[in-house]
């Protein structure tokens, strides 16, 4: 009787080590298969690196006084970046971010399940796949996934980018994460970044801006054809309702939501991108400075296209005119 017992112990265990043998195999299956053609998470590193072609800031030309710009190198393909590292961001750009996009950014691990829960149920409704991503898996999208598949919607897709969000949160801070989300994003009019679109619509840079201002800002990638060089008035009522979900988040207070809304914004009027002020001039400083840096052993045609660059000219604009 005992041998009995123990013969079906010992079958009762093997059915149960081939049963986690079999659903350990089926799931290193599925990660073989949603992960097969992704990038590494460390990839990241090199989006950012100064050497890469494809992530770059853009070259000013200034007169004499270093106030006047005579000249932006931007890039039709790439638009205007400008990098800014998170510590010179004010609080309300960074609250207004995680607010909107991803309220639980500092806390998930890379991706909302109770977002994405949110937005299946809603896509099994309506039969179309949503949203529900994560300031990580929308970073993913910006820097890693290639440019082709990022309009396409698709389930697998979004397999793919949980999978490798959960990656690159244990790879690297949320700061860092966030940084490089904030300096990724597309704001509309060429503009990439927090920092370029502070310039372009208000003319100053992003350390300097007001709650009122980040919170009109932050609102454009969800929609960033709807902007203040298009549609001021729609762009005001958004920037309002972000307020709205930072007091709801508690991001800040009723008070600061109400003075916020009560900011004059000086919002930039529409400028051409491209125009250059003393174009002879200018072009032919640009020559000189790619001359200099040949000389110096750099690149300098591509040091100028995508440097960052700021260079003040000699140039005297009112004796010019």
């Amino acid at each position: 009787m005992q041998r009995w017992a123990a013969s079906g112990l010992l079958t009762l265990t093997l059915i149960v080590v081939a049963t986690i043998a079999l659903a350990i195999s089926g799931v290193a299956a599925a990660y073989a298969y949603f992960t097969r053609d992704l990038p590494p998470a460390d990839k990241l590193q090199e989006v950012f690196s100064p050497d890469n072609p494809l992530f770059f800031q853009t070259s000013r030309f200034y007169d004499r006084t270093g106030q006047v710009l005579l000249y932006e190198v931007i890039d039709p393909e790439g638009g205007d970046r400008q990098y800014k590292a998170l510590g010179d961001l004010p609080l309300g750009v960074i609250s207004a971010t995680v607010a909107l996009e991803d309220k639980t950014f500092f806390t998930n691990p890379g991706y909302d399940l109770y977002g994405i829960s949110r937005a299946l149920i809603s896509n099994l409704q309506g039969g179309q796949v949503q949203g529900g991503s994560s300031i990580t898996q929308q970073l993913i999208k910006n820097t890693l996934i290639a440019p082709d598949e990022r309009a396409v919607q698709s389930y697998p897709r979004k397999v793919r980018e949980i999978l490798l969000a959960a990656e690159i949160t244990r790879l690297y801070s949320k700061e860092q994460i966030l940084e490089w989300y904030l300096n990724t994003n597309f704001y509309g009019n060429l503009a990439y970044g927090i920092d370029a679109a502070a310039l372009v619509y208000f003319g100053k840079h992003a350390d300097d801006l007001t709650l009122g201002e980040a919170a009109l800002l932050v609102a454009i990638p969800q929609s960033p054809g709807i902007n203040p060089a298009t549609d001021l008035e729609e762009s005001r009522r958004r920037g309002d309702v972000v307020l709205d979900v930072m007091e709801r988040e508690g991001f800040i207070t009723a008070d600061q939501a109400e003075a916020a809304r009560a900011e004059p914004l000086a919002v930039r009027e529409p400028v051409k991108r491209y125009d250059i002020i003393a174009p002879h001039f200018s072009v032919y400083a640009r020559m000189q400075v790619e001359q200099l840096l040949d000389q110096a052993g750099y690149d300098g045609q591509d040091l100028v296209n995508r440097g960052g660059l700021r260079i003040i000219t000699t140039l005297d604009l009112p004796l010019q005119h």
